[in-house]
């Protein structure tokens, strides 16, 4: 937060004395919201702004929080998901790729987040697999 003098923070708010605007810059914007309990790190997307595209920044933050402890033995999973029910992720943000790194750049990400091993035990939409397992489908 910027603050410039003859403003008072009230109750974690500046408040303008007088004819001056007060002007608060945010900080980092949160990409994800991680919760942790009984061995399973739950990761939730929470960029409902771009419909949890895959921008440079979404990108760091969820591989920080993969690769955080991850020589945790009580850890035995972790679950990505989405805030919003409507979408789970619209992919890469091309327009932030194209715009700010060219596409030699765009080739050597896209090959920097692959892996060696499978990261996904199996997905469910809403018990849709468990419908099909039952022959409901």
């Amino acid at each position: 937060m910027i603050v410039i003098s003859r403003f008072v923070t009230k109750n974690g708010f500046t408040v303008s004395q007088g004819r001056y605007v007060a002007r608060t810059l945010s900080t980092e914007k949160k990409y994800v919201e991680t919760t942790e309990k009984n061995g399973v790190r739950t990761i939730c997307m929470c960029d409902s702004s771009s419909c949890n595209s895959l921008s440079l920044g979404m990108l760091k933050s969820l591989m920080t929080e993969i690769k955080r402890d991850e020589d945790n033995k009580n850890l035995r999973s972790i679950v990505l998901m989405s805030e919003s029910r409507k979408v789970f992720s619209a992919g890469h943000n091309l327009k932030e790729l194209v715009c700010s790194y060219g596409l030699t750049s765009i080739r050597a990400l896209l090959h920097t987040h692959r892996t060696e091993k499978s990261i996904i035990g199996s997905h469910h939409l809403d018990g849709y697999e468990h419908q099909i397992s039952q022959g409901r489908v």
